[in-house]
């Protein structure tokens, strides 16, 4: 089911129970490219130039400047001055002091998009796949499903496969980055209980 995607208001307010979630249009952003590119540090620049294709530098580069961008409207401080600390496998967390006591966030992005998501409740994980239809999902499914997951999938009608097995698969790929620790945790059984009063959809 599509989400109901709203336009962004122009203050941002993170309530403590509320999760907001960001789509982005990659090739709305180009244009936009040289001016996202002076928000990013070295490291972030140098990760960007290493890309060996244009189309690829552009997705990185709009990505991390956008991350920016919205760091900086939550916590009401100049996209430059966000500052990052990362964990022993890689994953960013927010490191600027500033009014926001508690912000967590996570982006992906796959194709011609990219989803972010952001929350005080705590630590969060967000994916987003692009469905090519030429992917072998049965076999990656046997692969990396869960037993039980395999044999959930195999009650879905043959017509809705595909569309599940990329949601198992997302929810696999979002829990695992909102625990921050990468592919040293098992692929497992997942259950995802929210219990949010609000979600907002940008």
């Amino acid at each position: 089911m599509e989400a109901d995607w709203k336009e962004p208001p122009a203050a941002l307010a993170l309530g403590s129970h509320e999760v907001h979630v960001w789509r982005v249009q990659v090739e709305e952003w180009i244009p936009a490219v040289d001016h996202l590119q002076t928000f990013l540090n070295r490291e972030e620049q140098a990760r960007a130039q290493r890309f060996y294709f244009e189309n690829d530098r552009q997705r990185s580069i709009i990505a991390r400047g956008l991350l920016r961008v919205l760091l900086g409207r939550y916590c009401a401080i100049e996209p430059g001055q966000i500052l990052f600390a990362y964990n022993e496998f890689g994953k960013p967390e927010l490191a600027t002091p500033g009014p926001v006591t508690a912000l967590y966030f996570n982006l992906a992005h796959s194709n011609t998009q990219i989803v972010y998501a952001f929350t005080a409740i705590n630590r969060i994980g967000v994916d987003i796949e692009y469905m090519r239809a030429n992917i072998e999902y049965e076999q990656v499914a046997e692969r990396f499903f869960s037993a039980h997951e395999k044999a959930q999938l195999q009650t879905v009608p043959s017509e809705q496969k595909m569309l599940a097995f990329f949601a198992g698969w997302t929810r696999k790929e979002a829990y695992i980055k909102a625990r921050g620790k990468g592919l040293s945790i098992p692929w497992i059984l997942l259950t995802l209980l929210c219990n949010l009063t609000r979600h907002h959809v940008y």
